[in-house]
């Protein structure tokens, strides 16, 4: 990890219950708490600047006033009321008779809205204000809003000193707390300051007093079986209003060792990085966008762990889904379907040598040709064909730095938004071009010959692209879905083309909001208003669109939605994470408590999978039964398209390659790679009619994707599969 840093730079704010990493020879006994929150506090309602000397043991407190915590003043978290003010100083003497015992020592912290923490008249963390080694002024505000969370059931947030820092702060006899707390505007309604600082020692004696209920001792973490990616931001908090530059270290072994904090690195280089979500950034977990960079700030396209290089990445860090797979599954459906969406690689992640949790690596959707292949659109194309692509646009939330326009077809109020190219650089007549082309495509599907196969809607889209979107948001029942990351392009002279998909943490009934049914196991969400696009409720009102969404319901149920496949997945995933979940729910202790917008509240990691699995058969049990098709085309499909199966997809070690013979056939299964070399023969041999299954055991082979070849007489299949480790 990274020595050199100062020790003061190890104890900045990590949203939320952070568990520290470390190494020592001693042994913790027993934990125990020498301040709390109610203890009586020395404060200073700050309507002007306190003695320089405030933070210092020296400084004589006398002259401030006195009163137990919390203080401070909305969400009735206070024991000691003050009047509105921009910041709040706080100071607390405590005594401890022998450091030498002292082992670890945990700051906790419940805070509205921002603060600086010292011991000794040194910082030993910080929230959402500043950089570490200033001292903010008493009106300077919060970077951004943040809730105390007590009151509202959760948890503060950790801060840990090692045995070495807690040494050489704590003194035999009196110390001094301090903590200096901020608003986030002039204007806020409430303010918390809620500490408590327990200490690790190694003496079996208990002298101070017991811990709240709540604490939990810091995490030991070393090494895992998933990929291990460390941030160091150099003592600066990470943001979602601007980017930060970091230094980002993975470690990996594609060869399914042990992932360790001490072996060589397979990435070390610059990044920056900013938080990022929507509803997601209001959570303690905070999720990540980063962009890998060289010495110079220049983008520097790599490929981390596997995945194809390029510069923009996403940490994704699920919270309100338990599960810990829904964005997973929902995605590995849907690159099943053929066309592109997000790799990811499961991980956990150190923030300052800080345990984070269990995170996905993601792929950001962009122009490239390893993620939405389209044409490169120079700015100096701007007619003919040239003009015609590649174009990506979203249909999303308005929120951050978006430009984009309001649909201009007659009795459509679609807000799109540009994504490439991006909004400072396309130019008027590229702008011009797309916004009559989807002009165009909305007023041909509201027209009254929009079923007209030249008339219509059809020659402006890809109508496998349209029916896929539908089938993957009622699959998920995503409650966001056809309103909000709503992704489609326009390659050059190519159609309107919908995706990549995005988003379905709040898919799978995890939500407990609206009128629209989402956590239901029946019923549609594409009808259910609320802003959601009107397309799809004039494309069910076409036969042919209904026809090909049956067939390819039928298609895909058979194999990457056949339940039995699907939980397969989920076995094998869960299987995977199963060592970090552990961890992720001891610094994220949220299982058995409601966290928003839950529908359900497992008390276990295995009670949220089996909701989750429970929830997807029901579903897919409905939308059989209320899927439109042509039964005609099914049976001829299903006789000629499909005779073999893959399970699980994705795996670990090993995978199943089953098949149905309807008469003798050759049949030949063979591996490839994605270079297209042959990896092994299965089987090569004449087989009787009815069913074969054979194992592949990868195990001796590298983590990634493979192809799949069944010959059976004149039927071949392709199928694509994902090996974990």
């Amino acid at each position: 990890m990274f020595k050199s840093i100062l020790i003061t730079l190890l104890f900045i704010f990590f949203q939320s219950h952070p568990k520290h990493c470390f190494s020592q020879t001693a042994v913790i006994d027993h934990w125990e708490t020498v301040v709390e929150a109610g203890d009586m506090w020395r404060y200073f309602a700050a309507t002007s600047e306190p003695n320089p000397d405030w933070f210092l043991p020296a400084f004589d407190d006398r002259v401030w006033l006195e009163g137990p915590g919390g203080i401070g003043y909305g969400d009735y978290d206070d024991r000691t009321l003050i009047d509105p003010v921009p910041s709040l100083f706080l100071r607390r003497t405590f005594f401890i008779s022998d450091p030498a015992i002292i082992l670890q020592v945990v700051l906790n912290m419940d805070y509205d809205d921002a603060f600086v923490a010292y011991l000794n008249g040194v910082e030993i963390a910080r929230a959402n204000i500043g950089v570490v080694g200033d001292h903010p002024r008493y009106d300077e505000y919060a970077y951004q809003p943040r809730e105390a969370l007590m009151y509202q059931g959760g948890q503060p947030d950790y801060f840990v000193l090692e045995h070495l820092e807690a040494l050489s702060l704590i003194a035999a006899g009196e110390n001094v707390l301090a903590i200096q707390v901020h608003n986030q505007s002039a204007n806020s309604s409430d303010m918390s300051a809620i500490p408590f600082l327990s200490i690790g020692v190694s003496a079996t004696a208990q002298q101070y007093r017991p811990t709240p209920e709540w604490f939990v001792e810091p995490l030991h973490f070393a090494s895992s079986n998933l990929p291990i990616i460390s941030i160091n931001t150099n003592g600066q908090i990470i943001k979602d209003d601007e980017r930060i530059v970091a230094h980002m270290d993975i470690k990996y072994n594609a060869d399914s060792r042990r992932n360790t904090l001490e072996q060589q690195s397979i990435f070390a280089g610059r990044v920056n990085i900013e938080i990022r979500g929507s509803s997601t950034a209001t959570f303690p977990k905070k999720s990540y966008g980063f962009e890998t960079q060289d010495a110079k700030g220049e983008n520097l396209n790599v490929s981390l762990l596997g995945l194809p290089k390029e510069n923009d990445w996403i940490l994704y860090g699920p919270y309100s889904d338990k599960s810990l797979l829904r964005n997973s599954i929902a995605f590995y459906v849907a690159r099943a379907m053929g066309p592109y969406a997000s790799r990811m690689k499961y991980c956990e992640v150190l923030i300052n040598d800080e345990y984070a949790g269990l995170y996905i690596l993601m792929e950001k959707i962009k122009r490239d040709k390893n993620r939405v292949a389209i044409n490169k659109l120079k700015a100096t194309e701007i007619d003919g064909d040239e003009i015609t692509g590649g174009y990506i646009i979203k249909v999303d939330k308005k929120e951050g730095e978006y430009r984009g326009w309001t649909s201009l077809a007659q009795g459509s109020s679609i807000f799109f938004q540009y994504v490439y190219p991006d909004r400072d650089i396309i130019v008027p007549e590229q702008e011009n071009y797309i916004q009559l082309y989807m002009a165009e495509f909305e007023t041909a599907l509201a027209g009254p010959s929009f079923r007209d196969p030249e008339k219509g809607y059809a020659p402006f889209v890809d109508l496998l692209s349209f029916v896929d979107t539908f089938i993957i948001n009622e699959f998920t029942k995503d409650i966001d879905g056809y309103r909000f990351s709503t992704f489609m392009y326009k390659d050059k002279n190519g159609p309107l083309t919908m995706g990549p998909v995005w988003d379905y943490n709040l898919g799978f009934a995890n939500v407990d909001y609206g009128n629209e049914g989402a956590m239901d196991i029946d019923g549609w969400i594409y009808d259910k208003g609320g802003a959601r696009m009107w397309w799809w409720q004039r494309l069910m009102r076409d036969t042919a669109f209904k026809n090909r969404l049956g067939l390819r319901w039928h298609e895909l149920r058979r194999d990457p939605m056949n339940t039995q496949n699907l939980f397969a997945t989920i076995d094998s995933l869960v299987a995977y994470i199963d060592e970090a979940q552990d961890r992720n729910f001891q610094r994220w202790p949220t299982l058995g408590l409601y966290v928003w917008p839950n529908w359900f509240v497992g008390d276990t990691f295995a009670e949220e999978i089996e909701f989750l699995k429970t929830w997807i058969a029901d579903r897919l049990d409905w939308m059989d039964d209320n899927m439109p098709s042509d039964e005609t085309q099914v049976e001829l499909m299903e006789r000629l398209n499909d005779f073999a199966a893959l399970y699980p997809n994705p795996f670990n070690q090993s995978t199943v390659i089953s098949c149905n013979l309807d008469k003798p056939s050759h049949l030949n299964i063979t591996i490839y790679d994605l270079n297209g070399r042959v990896i092994t023969t299965l089987i090569d041999e004449l087989a009787h009619a009815g069913h074969h299954a054979v194992v592949w055991d990868a195990s001796s082979h590298a983590a990634g994707a493979y192809f799949i070849k069944i010959t059976a007489g004149d039927d071949v299949q392709i199928k694509k599969c994902l090996m974990l480790k």
